[in-house]
């Protein structure tokens, strides 16, 4: 406000007295809580106004959920993106909350390609600091239906070796199901397996094996979560009965294992690229088991439990070639996070702590 006071050369008075006071900046709404959204088609963004406040607001926390009745996919569009990189953060899952599937974390000014999930329901998280603000972010989303495959019933089995999944292909595991599989190729010799991918709910969808042709046989394993398992089982009997069920709450790619008979045993499984841990507790290794691990190795594991403070990381077991073969652990999401320590190889170091709820587990090998 600016004001200006003229008095010209002849008569004069008593003159005037104001008073002023300021009103501070108010952000904007900007986004608050958690926003439904159940529609077929919608765009939703951080709330930013783009004419009185273009940026959004400082210390945000924001949620939407996108659950549209009778789709089971989505597409979803970034057609603006400007936020302080890897610090003010859009994070995409594919479920209802912050704890299941990661599809990204998206920041900075590139726009990312279009996004592709295959799920009933999507969470989107929008978290930002105090320091920097941009003009924030919009996104585009479109329901639809994609046809799964599945699994169904009880599958027999008598080749002496092959492949089984869970039957979603490239896209999640359905709600609901109870399938089961009974290998018995002839010769009843000891069948292998090993698993080359595995993800599911943990504590709540199962893949078990049994060593025999029904649920009355010895249990050989129960496996669940984001952790491929380790290592090479064998059903002694020459039987292999095997159970998967899932419940009616998060989706995610499944599994796939390798099977053969008699002595020779499948390939060992190593780590390979990324994999998003969201337990609050659990296990992660290189993959290799009894074996050594192979050359040339670049594993990532992101451990971010919800609501986590810190994450205290502590090894059982050790051994890599010495300033080679090296794990570096990251107080943060990325490598440019702070470092906190790189381990290599045959001394157990001390448990590692992160100073946040996140850290970063990078090995390589040479």
């Amino acid at each position: 406000m600016l004001l200006h006071f003229f008095s010209n050369g002849s008569v004069t008075t008593g003159g005037w007295e104001g008073h002023y006071e300021i009103v501070e900046d108010v952000y904007p709404a900007s986004c608050n809580d958690t926003l439904i959204m159940d529609s077929t088609y919608g765009i939703f963004s951080d709330g930013s106004d783009s004419s009185a406040f273009p940026n959004y607001s400082p210390g945000l926390d924001c949620y939407w959920h996108i659950k549209t009745p009778g789709h089971n996919a989505y597409k979803l569009l970034f057609k603006k993106l400007a936020t302080e990189q890897n610090n003010d953060v859009v994070s995409i899952y594919s479920g209802n909350s912050s704890s299941s599937l990661l599809i990204g974390y998206y920041s900075g000014f590139n726009l990312p390609d279009t996004i592709n999930i295959n799920s009933n329901e999507v969470f989107i998280r929008f978290n930002t600091n105090n320091n920097i603000q941009h003009d924030g972010w919009e996104i585009e989303y479109f329901a639809h239906n994609t046809q799964i495959a599945g699994c169904k019933d009880t599958v027999f089995l008598a080749d002496t070796t092959g492949v089984i999944t869970d039957g979603s292909g490239n896209l999640n595991y359905l709600n609901d199901l109870d399938c089961y599989w009974l290998l018995d190729p002839p010769g009843k010799k000891p069948i292998n397996f090993s698993f080359s991918s595995f993800r599911t709910e943990s504590n709540y969808d199962y893949l078990y094996a049994y060593d025999g042709t029904d649920t009355s046989a010895d249990l050989i394993g129960t496996f669940h979560g984001s952790s491929i398992p380790t290592g090479v089982y064998s059903a002694n009997s020459g039987h292999l009965f095997l159970h998967f069920k899932s419940d009616n709450v998060i989706q995610t790619e499944g599994w796939e294992l390798n099977y053969t008979t008699g002595d020779s045993i499948p390939k060992t499984v190593f780590c390979k690229g990324w994999v998003s841990l969201t337990d609050t507790n659990g296990t992660l290794s290189d993959g290799s088991g009894p074996q050594k691990y192979n050359n040339n190795m670049d594993c990532f594991w992101q451990i971010e439990p919800p609501g986590a403070k810190q994450v205290t990381l502590s090894f059982v077991a050790l051994e890599t070639e010495k300033d080679y073969d090296k794990i570096d652990i990251y107080d943060g999401k990325t490598t440019s996070s702070n470092l906190l320590a790189t381990i290599d190889g045959y001394t157990i170091p001390s448990p590692i702590v992160s100073n946040t709820g996140v850290m970063l587990v990078n090995f390589t090998s040479d």
